[in-house]
């Protein structure tokens, strides 16, 4: 005989136990995968093409175009707010949490800071030439990979590698990546996966902790600008099929495309904004 009476929850979860769900990556509910341009500017002249982009905590990023020793700083607009000049040419961008802007130099094996003075800029060196750089999704970690041979000799690789380094400049590891690929660009997503670009190959990798290869995305053109957004995306850009590529939060693609002109750098802001660098064009995008 039962009797209809109220629910004691602490009895309940003693007799039946506690159900957790855990969504792997989806720390922010999953926008409509349909992007619109929120604004467009034209990028440096002189210079072709976008390289590099940074985001900045204020809603500006840093833009660096053509693997140049020049940099300048626009709001979403596109209204030009600083330009620097440096004493090297630049190859990636990353900003720490304090807004420290390091930089990878264009065919060489440092980390910079920069320091409009040109004083005490070094921030890291390594063994292989080094190419692209990003922040740990945490803050805690600067990262970024390197090849053994110059830019004009990637067809000659025997040894590419990802560096990790506290933001302190201290080499913590370094992961050893398969042999023949070049890396270009890499990010770090929601669920410390590291997703690599290796340029004209046309391959993208997620890599997880260990160093082992989860996935393996092939571009129908190639494989160039890498970040990830605060929903567990990950966005690739393909210059050479002109398109914006989206992998799911376990580094599976999910069956969307963007297409633009030439996209090669690609960021995201902390608004939510993408930010990408097209061959003459900034274009910043945002989900519908």
């Amino acid at each position: 005989m039962f009797e209809k009476g109220p629910i004691d929850e602490a009895d309940v979860q003693r007799s039946l136990g506690e159900l957790k769900f855990h969504a792997e990556g989806l720390f922010v509910p999953l926008p409509a995968i349909e992007l619109q341009q929120f604004s467009a500017f034209n990028s440096d002249q002189h210079h072709p093409s976008t390289t590099s982009i940074t985001p900045q905590s204020d809603g500006t990023a840093w833009v660096c175009n053509g693997y140049k020793n020049k940099i300048q700083r626009f709001n979403n607009r596109g209204v030009l707010v600083q330009e620097e000049t440096t004493e090297y040419d630049i190859d990636d961008m990353t900003t720490l949490l304090d807004g420290t802007v390091l930089l990878t130099e264009y065919n060489g094996s440092c980390i910079r800071r920069l320091n409009a003075k040109q004083t005490d800029s070094f921030f890291a060196r390594t063994d292989l030439f080094l190419r692209g750089i990003c922040t740990s999704r945490d803050g805690t970690n600067v990262i970024t990979v390197g090849n053994d041979v110059p830019v004009n000799k990637l067809s000659q690789i025997r040894n590419a590698k990802i560096f990790i380094f506290s933001i302190t400049g201290h080499k913590l590891r370094e992961i050893r990546v398969e042999k023949g690929l070049s890396l270009f660009r890499v990010c770090h997503t929601v669920n410390g996966y590291f997703v690599v670009s290796t340029g004209v190959s046309g391959k993208y990798l997620v890599i997880d902790q260990d160093g082992h290869t989860k996935y393996t995305y092939t571009a129908s053109g190639s494989a160039d600008g890498v970040t990830c957004d605060v929903h567990g995306l990950t966005i690739l850009s393909d210059l050479k099929d002109d398109t914006l590529h989206l992998l799911d939060s376990k580094g599976k693609p999910l069956p969307f495309t963007y297409t633009l002109n030439k996209p090669n750098a690609v960021e995201v802001d902390n608004r939510g904004y993408i930010w990408v660098g097209e061959l003459t064009k900034v274009r910043i995008m945002k989900y519908v």
